[in-house]
């Protein structure tokens, strides 16, 4: 299956990338979004909505805790 016209090999190409290359680290790009290999992204309007952002994880949570139980969550600040 293609996604924006990439096959899958194409499509991981700035993954792996990412997950390799020294500059990540040296120029502080832990988090970034890279559309190639070296290219930075640009995000979506979706994307930077904070609102968005929020809704999406409550129901992250929301169907972790359905499907794995109450419990399965810890908040990471307290370990």
């Amino acid at each position: 299956m293609k996604a924006v016209g990439r096959d899958i090999e194409q499509g991981s190409y700035a993954a792996l990338w990412a997950l390799t290359a020294p500059e990540i680290t040296e120029k502080g790009q832990n988090g970034f979004y890279f559309s190639d290999p070296a290219q930075l992204g640009k995000e979506t309007s979706q994307a930077s909505d904070p609102q968005l952002g929020e809704a999406l994880w409550k129901l992250s949570e929301k169907i972790v805790k359905e499907k794995i139980g109450d419990d399965a969550l810890v908040d990471w600040k307290t370990r």
